[in-house]
């Protein structure tokens, strides 16, 4: 059997159980990567439920011909069910038989420990992957309380949205408010929400909130308008508890003391001669700041900008304009617009340049309408209507078409160039190189095709792997000022012993009997700057390859467990690194006088680990904004982990430069 599976974009769920002293566990392991795995165990001791978590690790080790693979479980606690006792972490034992390995062997922490450790070896029952088609509401509730955000999240899996199934973009409130007789509601694909629901009554619907919680549902977006409280409530939001508040004068003091509490506010509205606040724990929002003024706080929130604030609630009530704004929201450009017709023309202009509607409120006879990067939505559209429009919002709910008269939802005008460069020929690493070339093949082409944006491939290995080769790659390339362009270059690398520069030169001979000279080589920081010379909107140059002194070219290493199927992650967290992402970024798997190692099952671990922490930053359990920053940190740390006790090859050390947001 295969012990694990690295999923492009996504991440693994493994299930596991074995019998201790009576005791049946059972336990659930998500994984993403050998050095980025959590589990959930769940037991029973006297007729008490627990769950335990701990962290695992991935490791190979060779002990008296003995060849394998542990899975080693630290920092164990119990999550519920807690009666004073800990929990000792476990640690599973995967012996290689040949081409698969054995049903592993469990011993936990304590046992270890023990002089005679083998008495506490237990074969485990079982150890299989799992569809995440059993993530049922009582599975699920097997490992996850309620209101912990992953338990939303693992039921999303499968969890149809309450209008019915669709088949079409499922679209979800984003935002809505309403002014000059007549509603504007905008709606947004893979927003997050999982399921949705709506109210409106002349009332607050105060009764009907508490309900929804009871359901795991959240209020998301608030507004009042023509006599009536909208009120939109979403699950698979990452808040864990909210709270909310209606009164006529601005509860600046309540506020305050949520603040104290670690609440943020979401939702702000005005209605009927009060003020209604939400306020919700786990946000992700770490400051936040208000202002209450008769006019619109322009200079104010340019002020804030300049602090990396950004807009996240409004509305206008009592003649006056109440703007919140917060850190921390991965929004990376904010705009706005006011005028006296709902703007939908600047809205299309917008879309263009990859902004997205984030607030909307009506006041002193004008709209005034937020527009946001970063906000991981992939499609969206917006209606405006005399009369609230939830025939239409059914339809959106249901999977109708993201237009809106006539105008399209999102249009991409982007193009993914990639020019992958790989030593397939050479003998000692071919093999491993000819891993990554398929697995860069395999992953940009499954990118392109989930953003839905065409892709332009230039791929220079065998006998066509030369100097000159890349050298017209790149003076053919012309990517227009949206594009993006990624470089990758798998195989050996050195430094010039008088070299300054830090980054590898590349080597560019298919043959060990070539030589070695500037006509066979290529350092990768001038392949970088011709590239941002270029002027594509985003730029990626990865190099996996050695970075140390000629005559070392040392990159075999132990097969890794990883292979790789389809994804189980979210579009708008792919969208957003690469469609609402900006700069450039170079990367080595080495740092100078260090080598990189890889293998011919995985191939170079520092790409392997690039491509993993891809999986995590897109995966629906990340309840973060996708960042590149993540990702190049994640992949420099696992590629060093992957190489501590690698026979053969010295631990690596990644070095890169970025000036992506």
């Amino acid at each position: 059997m295969i012990l694990i599976r690295q999923n492009l974009y996504g991440q693994t769920f493994y299930e596991t159980s074995w019998l201790s002293d009576g005791v049946r566990y059972t336990g659930l392991l998500v994984y993403y990567d050998d050095d980025d795995a959590i589990m959930r165990v769940n037991y029973k001791i006297n007729s008490k439920y627990k769950v335990a978590e701990f962290s695992c690790y991935g490791e190979h080790f060779e002990n008296d011909d003995l060849e394998g693979y542990l899975l080693d479980g630290r920092n164990a606690k119990v999550v519920y069910g807690s009666d004073g006792t800990g929990y000792s972490a476990d640690n599973f034992i995967f012996i290689n038989s040949g081409d698969t390995y054995s049903t592993p062997i469990h011993i936990d922490d304590q046992g270890l420990e023990k002089k005679s450790a083998e008495k506490y070896l237990i074969e485990v029952d079982y150890w299989k992957e799992i569809s995440t088609d059993k993530f049922t509401e009582s599975y699920v509730a097997g490992f996850f309380r309620k209101d912990e955000p992953l338990y939303a999240t693992l039921l999303s899996y499968n969890l149809q949205n309450n209008q019915g199934s669709g088949t079409g973009p499922q679209l979800r409130i984003t935002s809505f408010s309403y002014g000059g007789g007549q509603w504007a509601v905008a709606m947004s694909q893979t927003s997050g929400y999982t399921m949705q629901s709506w109210s409106t009554s002349s009332a607050f619907p105060r009764d009907w909130i508490r309900e929804k919680w009871d359901d795991n549902y959240y209020i998301t977006s608030i507004t009042y308008g023509g006599g009536e409280w909208a009120v939109a409530m979403s699950q698979g939001t990452k808040y864990s508890t909210q709270s909310w508040k209606t009164d006529s004068a601005y509860p600046g003091t309540w506020i305050k003391e949520k603040w104290d509490d670690n609440y943020r506010i979401t939702s702000i509205a005005y209605g009927g001669g009060e003020w209604a606040v939400v306020m919700n724990e786990n946000t992700g929002i770490a400051m936040q700041s208000w202002s209450k003024t008769s006019y619109f706080p322009r200079d104010w929130i340019k002020e804030k900008w300049g602090d990396d604030y950004r807009i996240t609630s409004m509305a206008f009530g009592g003649g006056e304009w109440a703007v919140v704004m917060s850190q921390s929201t991965g929004y990376t450009m904010q705009t706005w617009k006011m005028d006296s017709a709902y703007p939908q023309d600047w809205i299309k202009e917008k879309w263009d340049e990859g902004y997205h509607i984030t607030s909307i409120a009506y006041g002193g006879g004008e709209w005034a309408v937020i527009m946001s990067q970063g906000t991981g939505y992939s499609l969206q559209t917006w209606k405006t209507s005399p009369s609230y429009p939830k025939d239409w919002i059914n339809e959106k709910w249901n999977g109708g078409s993201g237009t809106q008269n006539n105008q399209p939802a999102q249009v991409v005008n982007s193009t993914l160039h990639l020019l992958l460069v790989t030593n397939t020929l050479i003998s000692d690493i071919g093999p491993s190189c000819q891993v990554d070339k398929t697995n860069a093949l395999n992953e940009f082409e499954i990118i392109s095709g989930e953003l839905g944006i065409p892709i332009n491939k230039v791929v220079i290995s065998d006998r066509e792997f030369s100097k000159t080769s890349v050298r017209n790659a790149l003076t053919n390339l012309n990517p227009k000022s949206n594009d993006i362009v990624v470089f990758i270059y798998s195989g050996h690398g050195y430094r010039w012993s008088n070299q300054n520069s830090k980054y590898p030169n590349i080597d560019l001979r298919y043959s060990n009997y070539q030589n070695v000279s500037e006509n066979t080589s290529y350092n990768l920081s001038d392949i970088y700057n011709t590239i941002i010379d270029k002027g594509a909107r985003l730029n990626i140059v990865i190099g996996d390859c050695c970075n140390s002194d000629i005559g070392i070219s040392n990159r075999n290493g132990e097969a890794s467990l990883a292979s790789r199927k389809q994804h189980q992650g979210r579009v708008d967290k792919l969208r957003a690194l690469f469609l609402e992402s900006r700069g450039n970024l170079i990367a080595a798997a080495a740092k100078p006088y260090e080598t990189s190692c890889g293998n011919s099952r995985d191939g170079g671990y520092f790409l392997t680990s690039f491509f993993a922490a891809i999986s995590k930053e897109t995966s629906r359990l990340n309840d973060n904004a996708p960042s590149w920053a993540n990702i190049i940190s994640h992949t420099i740390n696992s590629a060093n982990y992957k190489t501590l006790n690698l026979a053969g090859c010295d631990p690596q050390n990644g070095i890169y430069y970025s000036t992506i947001k």
